[in-house]
């Protein structure tokens, strides 16, 4: 029998992808009481159990005192005393280096493979026995990655595929905006109380387009947006019934179409998986939903992409988007995250078209590549140039 042990921390990735390298006919999970309080094993099992491990044969053993290493051979011993016949492997990834330490001298004694997991390569299980490395297959999905947190998806996936399979069909239009239109607010309203309220119902229940509506859109956005919709117009004007998702388009959700199918059109190249649009994610005890308009998995970590589309004239400080999608990741905890912000805001650029010095040191602190306009544009003008996408979304130019 193939008994797996893990040392529990608030970074569960190096566990879980160990898990499903090995397929431990046992699993023992140390857990401390830092550890226990946070809940590591149970976001830890609901990981476990949407790749349908099953969790009879996990057993959680408590750690009286991570500190010290005398307790944690006491809880080793333990361990290895459940399954003293069987076949063991220590993963010494998770915990303090107490535990670690211990972990390690125990089992290299017992002659048993100790691997670890450095962050930045996580396919990579590392022999610290002297055994060669050896490479994981396993991709997580975007739920194992979020539940290991305490969060899972609240949005159904049939609704999340509903609203890919409208992106598909919408892409021309996304684009087409994204090159003639991207600082523009589609959706021409009144700057009163009245414009605020149709701007919501167009949203909500949708709206009957008339030509005061996008008559200043410029004629390939116009001609787009009525072959992909099926509406009426003479050239130069546009009028119909549109419901609540089209609604939604015009008032700012075009360009999560755009950033979206962008990705899943480039996603072999760029190494990305498990790529979604319109993900929303609840944390365990909690009713207020965490939101993300576009969201994929790249080397084992989240990636997010925060959309803020339209003029952006007045209202919210331009920071606010960057700021609510740093709140958004920390939840997470994660080492490795790929937070983006793409917003059209003029705000945030300085006179020469440059990120102004302070809201560049704020996505530097955050760690958050920020799109540009310029950058949406050069994106929609060849949609086909990985070169362009590698550099502009990941900063990775492409290798010779």
């Amino acid at each position: 029998m193939k008994v797996l042990l893990c040392l529990l921390s608030e970074q569960h990735v190096p566990n879980l992808l160990s898990v499903h390298h090995y397929k431990p006919d046992r699993l023992v999970l140390i857990e401390s009481d830092g550890m226990r309080q946070k809940k590591v094993a149970e976001y830890f099992l609901d990981a476990l159990a949407i790749a349908n491990f099953p969790l009879e044969q996990v057993d959680i053993l408590p750690l009286e005192d991570e500190n010290n290493l005398a307790s944690v051979r006491r809880c080793l011993h333990h361990a290895f005393s459940k399954f003293p016949q069987s076949e063991w492997i220590a993963n010494v990834t998770g915990g303090l280096k107490p535990m670690s330490i211990a972990a390690y001298e125990f089992f290299k004694a017992l002659g048993s493979p100790v691997v670890y997991i450095d962050s930045r390569n996580p396919n990579e299980l590392l022999g610290l026995d002297g055994a060669l490395p050896e490479s994981s297959s396993y991709v997580l999905s975007l739920a194992e990655f979020m539940a290991g947190y305490g969060f899972k998806i609240s949005k159904s996936w049939a609704k999340i595929i509903e609203g890919e399979e409208r992106a598909r069909k919408w892409w021309p239009a996304a684009r087409a905006v994204a090159e003639f239109a991207p600082d523009k607010n589609l959706l021409q309203v009144s700057a009163d109380a009245s414009g605020r309220e149709e701007w919501e119902t167009a949203r909500k229940k949708g709206i009957t387009l008339e030509s005061r509506h996008c008559d200043h859109l410029p004629i390939e956005v116009k001609t787009s947006l009525s072959e992909c919709w099926k509406l009426q117009g003479n050239g130069t004007t546009i009028a119909g019934k549109i419901d609540k998702y089209q609604g939604t388009f015009l008032t700012g959700g075009w360009l999560e179409v755009f950033f979206w199918k962008l990705l899943t059109d480039h996603a072999a190249s760029l190494g990305l998986e498990h790529i979604h649009l319109g993900v929303e994610a609840l944390r365990k005890g909690s009713d207020a939903p965490t939101d993300f308009d576009v969201a994929f998995m790249k080397r084992q970590a989240l990636g997010a992409i925060e959309c803020k589309s339209g003029s952006q004239e007045q209202g919210d400080d331009p920071n606010t988007p960057l700021d609510k999608l740093e709140a958004r990741i920390k939840q997470f905890r994660a080492l490795r995250v790929n937070p983006i912000l793409a917003t059209t805001s003029a705000k945030i650029l300085d006179e020469s078209g440059s990120l102004k010095s302070t809201f560049a040191a704020r996505s530097e602190i955050y760690n958050c590549r920020v799109i540009t306009t310029t950058q949406i544009r050069k994106l929609a003008k060849r949609p086909d140039s990985l070169e362009n996408v590698r550099l502009i979304l990941f900063g990775i130019p492409l290798e010779k």
